[in-house]
């Protein structure tokens, strides 16, 4: 674990300085982490002033494979505001490290000092009152319990480099309020709105089977996805955070919910990537972001 833990900072360190060189003295105002398909959708929708090309963070030690699309950074204008979006999530499941899929939020939460963080993914619902696909669900609180996946373990000189590890996990309730108004603006584009959902952090990659399902009904979910370790640090850095997640399982009846296969899935998701790319445009130019450009944070990776 020693071992995993200095590789990290390492890491975070490479990538900070590396994010620091691209925004040259423009902070950015709004960093979001998602899916490489939404994120997809959302680079094509950068303004058309800027020249937006990826820039690949320094990853090697934390990717095995070649390619890989986790690693790759845009910035530009969104919704007329300075954006950063992370074209895909890395997952620990994935990963020798178990810190990875952490390595770029923290560098993020350093370089882009006064950024607020949209953490946005997909999502299945237990929760007949959130069951339609294309719902979006803001996220109000989540069960980790059940993820096996900490970013704030480890050696406690070394992971108190970015803050306390006894840290209470929050999604911000000013970006909540905004996020469900602009929501009323923008209701055509997607079927309908869940503003307090809880989400249950699951491990993967497998999906869940009817009686774990049963069980997280049990334990206060409406929501359940992948393990998302980047709000855990983001908290922990003190950075605002709001959580988003498009539903694309539904409930069937109270005690089933039908499983999508992966293909099923994929295909769902590429049904709402545009009307949800709409809204998050809508979203982003809603925001209280920093106006005025402040000098970077002294890095704590290195």
């Amino acid at each position: 674990m020693q071992h995993y833990i200095s590789d990290h900072v390492k890491m975070v360190g490479k990538c900070e300085s590396a994010l620091t060189e691209l925004f040259a003295g423009k902070q950015p105002q709004v960093v979001i982490l998602s899916g490489t398909t939404i994120s997809s959708a959302l680079v094509r929708c950068f303004g058309p002033e800027e020249e937006v090309r990826p820039v690949f963070l320094p990853m090697e030690s934390h990717r095995s494979g070649k390619g890989d699309d986790s690693s790759k950074v845009f910035f530009g204008r969104l919704g007329g505001m300075r954006t950063v979006i992370v074209q895909g999530r890395v997952h620990a499941n994935e990963e020798e490290n178990p810190l990875s899929p952490v390595v770029i939020p923290r560098a993020m939460a350093t370089a882009a000092k006064d950024a607020i963080f949209i953490v946005l993914n997909t999502a299945m619902s237990i929760d007949s009152k959130v069951c339609s696909p294309g719902r979006l669900a803001i996220t109000s609180d989540h069960i980790t319990s059940f993820s096996g996946n900490n970013p704030l373990a480890g050696e406690p000189s070394i992971i108190e480099r970015f803050g306390s590890r006894f840290v209470v996990s929050n999604y911000d309730a000013e970006l909540r309020q905004v996020a469900t108004k602009v929501f009323t603006s923008t209701s055509g584009l997607l079927t309908g709105l869940y503003s307090d959902a809880i989400y249950l952090m699951a491990p993967g990659p497998q999906l869940p089977t009817q009686a774990e399902l049963r069980l997280y009904r049990s334990a206060g979910a409406n929501l359940v996805g992948t393990p998302l370790p980047e709000v855990l640090a983001l908290n922990q850095m003190g950075k605002r955070v709001l959580g988003l997640s498009l539903l694309i399982d539904s409930v069937v009846t109270d005690n089933q919910v039908q499983l999508m296969r992966h293909d099923e899935r994929v295909s769902a998701i590429e049904e709402w990537v545009q009307p949800l790319a709409g809204y998050l445009i809508a979203l982003v130019a809603e925001l209280p972001v920093v106006t005025e450009a402040k000098p970077a944070a002294t890095s704590i990776a290195g």
